[in-house]
């Protein structure tokens, strides 16, 4: 009766490991994909500032804008993004 139990807990553990890694490899993989959709909405961006031919202040480049403005408040959003990824593994 208690090898029987022990038996069972067991394969539960087993099969609530597979679904546990599933659900960390499902999360990283929608981390990576949002990271990619932020750097392509990144370059978009930078790009309609180009095409719309935004005025600039005198040596100012539209890099230097992505740099200050931009980049420091995406890295923000992803390094926060992962933060939560990892709280939730670790809950």
């Amino acid at each position: 009766m208690v090898g029987n139990i022990s038996d069972q807990l067991s394969q539960f553990n087993e099969e609530s490991s597979v679904v546990f890694d599933s659900l960390v490899s499902q999360l990283t993989k929608d981390m990576e994909n949002t990271n990619e959709d932020i750097d392509i909405a990144l370059y978009d961006l930078k790009d309609f500032i180009i095409k719309n031919d935004a005025e600039l202040d005198e040596g100012v480049t539209f890099d230097m804008i992505i740099e200050k403005r931009a980049e420091p408040y995406v890295e923000h959003r992803k390094l926060e993004s992962k933060t939560l990824i990892m709280n939730a593994i670790a809950y």
